[in-house]
């Protein structure tokens, strides 16, 4: 009997640690799009990209312009915004813990013969 419960107890510890290694790992990345007036920029396309690892995930911006990446593993990343109309834009992010780091974009307006495609820099 007492083996069962050593052995149970070992199974358990084994799993806390597992999931505590696990959540120690990984973090957030979040924020929202706007324009220049400050208004919500909706279904934006929001990429999280780090090229040395070939990690690449893409969201959508909400009806409020809100977008979530969850379980990013710790690394530096360039984060892009793209929109139909709007010139996109590029930040860099490092997530270094499993504290939520925030990305606020604004995006300007697409300049009629301009390259609305070439990422501009978040300062």
């Amino acid at each position: 009997m007492r083996s069962l419960f050593l052995n149970a107890a070992g199974c358990l510890l084994i799993m806390i640690m597992a999931t505590a290694a696990y959540a120690q790992s990984s973090g957030v990345v979040r924020g929202s799009v706007a324009d220049a007036s400050g208004a919500a920029v909706v279904g934006a396309s929001v990429t999280l990209e780090n090229a040395n690892d070939n990690y690449r995930q893409t969201v959508s911006s909400d009806k409020e312009g809100r977008y979530t990446f969850v379980n990013v593993p710790f690394n530096s990343y360039t984060l892009t915004v793209t929109q139909a109309g709007f010139t996109a834009a590029r930040d860099e992010v490092a997530l270094r813990t499993s504290l939520p780091v925030e990305r606020d974009i604004t995006l300007a307006v697409a300049v009629s013969g301009g390259q609305a495609n070439e990422p501009t820099p978040i300062s």
